[in-house]
């Protein structure tokens, strides 16, 4: 199982997403394996200022990421936008019409 290193997210020690979506935090002689969702419900026990400066590292530890994570990232990304677009989710717009819109507002 391949384990993507994650550190510095106000946890002691260090914390490991897996393939398999379970966060393993060790703190040397400790391990607690958690859920995506069990660790959500923990998080949201935490005051307003601790989840934002848990937000806050996490969104900064998304710049870590290795070239080959954020094309993964980005192409997930890309097959649920083109999901919507086919569930007929989200609409399309034309090119001519985004840009026209994009300097119109620069204007």
């Amino acid at each position: 199982m391949h384990y993507g290193k994650y550190g510095g997210m106000g946890l002691n020690g260090e914390t490991m997403l897996g393939d398999d979506g379970v966060a393993v935090v060790q703190d040397g002689k400790q391990e607690l394996t958690m859920k995506p969702e069990e660790l959500e419900v923990e998080i949201k026990k935490l005051s307003l200022g601790a989840r934002a400066t848990l937000a806050e590292k996490i969104l900064l530890s998304l710049e870590e990421l290795s070239e080959s994570e954020k094309e993964r990232l980005w192409v997930a990304e890309a097959e649920r936008r083109l999901q919507e677009i086919r569930q007929g989710a989200v609409a399309e717009i034309p090119s001519e019409e985004v840009f026209r819109r994009a300097r119109a507002a620069i204007s």
